[in-house]
């Protein structure tokens, strides 16, 4: 069983016995292929869409992770924001960006990443 696996199994199994609360999960795509990484996402929204008591950070340097994101979160309605943190100046600077925005915005947010 590789790390990939054993970090989505973690997250997808805090996921099916958290009722209300919090999960934070830093750069799945660190862990697994991408590809591999879009059942998560689904799973993840589907409980989400059951359950409006839990909140989800999750951190990504990946565009195709994203777009995963996106796309589950509209197939299963439910909010979501994306948020891009960055430093000027010595500041910590946000932008918000709504899954609307975000649609609009994919092309200066892939070449923000690097892509």
């Amino acid at each position: 069983m590789g790390d990939g696996f054993k970090y989505a199994f973690t997250y997808i199994a805090l996921l099916s016995i958290l009722d209300e609360g919090y999960l934070v999960i830093e750069e799945p795509e660190q862990h697994q292929h991408l590809k591999s990484l879009e059942y998560p996402m689904k799973y993840l929204y589907w409980k989400l869409s059951k359950n409006s008591r839990i909140q989800v950070f999750l951190s990504t340097q990946s565009i195709e992770l994203i777009d995963y994101v996106l796309k589950a979160r509209r197939k299963y309605k439910v909010d979501a924001k994306i948020f891009k943190i960055y430093l000027k100046d010595g500041r910590i600077i946000y932008v918000t960006y709504t899954p609307g925005k975000a649609y609009e915005s994919r092309k200066e947010i892939e070449a923000d990443l690097g892509y």
